[in-house]
Order: C-alpha cells, then structure tokens, then sequence
C-alpha cells in the first residue's frame, strides 16, 4: 500500500518547534507546526473518521491506540497539519460541562484517502451543518460507540467484519414496504436501518441490521419501525437485496427498563427470534460479538450473537 506524505514543515534555518501546548480550538500558523511525518497508521484514521463521519477521541484510542496520550497527540498533529478537523459540542446533562473533541475530515485528508484509497468525492464526509446538529452527532457517536466495537472485536479475535453499510447508503436507494394503520390504510414507508453488517466467521456468514435507540422517541414510533422491519423479511423483500434469509436485528438502547418496554414492542408486532437486544453500558469489544449480553425479544436467557 503506497501512501501519500502531504505538507509537512522542514527544518530549516531559524525554523524552531515550539514546546508550549497547541491551541484545542484553533490551527497554528503552518510554520508553528511541529514536525510531521504522515504514517500508515494516520492513513488508517484518516479513513475510519471519514466512514464513521465523526469519531471522538476515546473511539479513536479504542481502534489505534493503547491508551488516551498517544492517541490525542497524534490527533492534535492531525488536526494541526490539516488532515483532521475537529469540532467542541458542549454536554451539560453532567456536572461540570464538557466539550469533548469530535474529529471529522479535513482537506488534506481527502487527498489521503484519494491518493492511497482510491476514494472520490462521492466517498469524502466532510462536516456539515446537518452533521454537526447536536441531535444528529449524537446519534452518529451513538452508532459509532457499536462500530468501533465491532471492528476491535473483529480484529482481536480474528474475525472478518465484510461489510459496513451504514444509514446514508439506504437513504440514497432506499427499498419501500406497504403498512397498514389502524384504519386499514396503507402507506409506503421506507427501510432505513442506522446500519447493516456482514460478518464472516469459521461457522458462516452472519448478517445483521443495527438499530441504535436513544430513547428519544415514544414507543408507538419504534413500534412502527419494527413493523417495517417485519413487512420486509416476510415479504421476501430483504432476501431478494442480500441474497440470504440469514439477519438478526440488533437493538442497542439505554437501560433496562427501556429495553423491556422495546421487546414488548416488538413481540406485539410478531417479532421473535430475529430481534436482539442489549444496553449501551454493555458494549464493549470484549463483550459484543461473543458474551452473553443479548436478550432475544421473544423470551429466554441471555445469548451471543456468535456463539
């Protein structure tokens, strides 16, 4: 794999780097910068911040890094050097507030990601008004908090995460089901799962839909989304996409109560076995593939997805 060096200072006469602490919120003047030298690695980060279209500092340790030091000074350099942008969304819902860092992709990173990648301009997640909304990162962070999981996971135990296709990717040829009301009338409702995933283990492949609920909505309106995930397997609809019948539908949300009043939900629309779910506070790359965090909807004990 060849990967692209971009502007990184000299040393040259009177050149000095400066050992003060950068700025979090703004660039130094390029000829502050510190010396850099873009590795396969930043290549790799580079990558992972542009399909996740926005990664906090902790999720970037947790895919590159042992520990929090190294992985903010290597994003600080980064974001310097203009292959990173980084962002500050203030959270108040815990005393004192904070503003974690959220880093998104910058220019110099696309020209990363098209020199060693091959990706166009079709493939480039830059930051954007919509993206930055708090309500939307924040379920962007949500669904990442379980990619980023996933892809340790997989790559701890030697295990073939395929495929991510992630809710933009639906949006963009969405497949329809018919669903009726109470009323007998029909309407066409989209399937937009917040992820689809393909796993390939010694046992098989394992295909699974991602729903990650943060409890913001009321149940008659996750009802309906079950409803919609219902219509398209019975309908044949989602094995005619994938080729497969195999799919699990994994539901990510809050607590305990929260989960128990969703599996509820999802057996009165004739949900079973397809749906599992668990608590946010259990993910972690240890646990999510293979513990026994995962509650099937229609009853039992606790279960792995790849048992």
């Amino acid at each position: 794999m060849m990967l692209l060096v971009l502007a990184s200072p000299q040393r040259m006469p009177g050149y000095k780097i400066l050992s003060e602490r950068l700025p979090r919120h703004t660039r130094v003047a390029p000829e502050k910068r510190p010396v850099f030298r873009l590795t396969a690695r930043d290549g790799e980060i580079i990558r992972a911040v542009n399909d996740c279209r926005a990664l906090q500092t902790a999720q970037v340790e947790l895919l590159f890094f042992s520990s929090p030091k190294p992985a903010y000074k290597r994003l600080e350099k980064l974001y310097h050097h203009e292959y990173l942008d980084r962002h500050f969304i203030t959270q108040v819902a815990h005393a004192p507030a904070a503003s974690p860092i959220i880093y998104t992709l910058g220019k110099l990173g696309a020209a990363v990601l098209a020199a060693t990648y091959g990706y166009t301009a079709d493939d480039f997640h830059f930051a954007s008004r919509a993206v930055l909304d708090w309500r939307t990162l924040q379920h962007i962070l949500a669904i990442n908090q379980v990619r980023v999981a996933i892809e340790r996971a997989c790559r701890d135990q030697a295990i073939h995460l395929l495929q991510w296709q992630d809710e933009l990717t639906f949006r963009a040829a969405p497949d329809t089901v018919w669903i009726k009301n109470s009323r007998g009338r029909q309407s066409k409702k989209p399937v937009l799962p917040d992820s689809y995933l393909l796993i390939k283990t010694p046992k098989g492949e394992a295909r699974f839909f991602l729903e990650v609920d943060r409890g913001t909505e009321g149940i008659p309106q996750f009802r309906e989304q079950m409803e919609v995930y219902q219509e398209y397997i019975l309908s044949g609809d989602y094995g005619r996409r994938y080729q497969s019948k195999s799919l699990r539908i994994l539901v990510v949300t809050t607590g305990e109560q929260r989960l128990h009043n969703l599996r509820k939900a999802i057996v009165q629309v004739g949900g079973g076995d397809y749906y599992w779910l668990t608590t946010r506070d259990q993910i972690t790359p240890a646990t999510i593939l293979t513990a026994p965090i995962w509650y099937k909807a229609a009853g039992g004990g606790l279960h792995a997805i790849l048992g």
